[in-house]
């Protein structure tokens, strides 16, 4: 349990790190670094079968965080 516990944590430092070193800010806009469409399912063969838009990806974000902020919070007691 220990291991993949500090492979996650040396991952997300090391990223953190790269991206502090090589900042990139000359994007048109946010989504400009996905693809059009992104695979979500991919067969025994490792094959992608199942796409979605990038839009439709990141706008259904926004639903589980709303249930999320809403309801558990503030430990399944709604908003105070």
């Amino acid at each position: 349990m220990a291991v993949p516990a500090c492979y996650s944590v040396f991952t997300a430092v090391q990223g953190t790190y790269i991206n502090c070193c090589f900042p990139r800010f000359d994007w048109d806009n946010v989504c400009c670094f996905l693809p059009d469409s992104i695979p979500i399912h991919f067969n025994a063969q490792g094959e992608a079968d199942l796409f979605v838009n990038k839009w439709f990806l990141l706008l259904g974000t926004v639903i589980p965080y709303s249930v999320y902020f809403q309801f558990l919070r503030h430990g399944g007691k709604g908003n105070k």
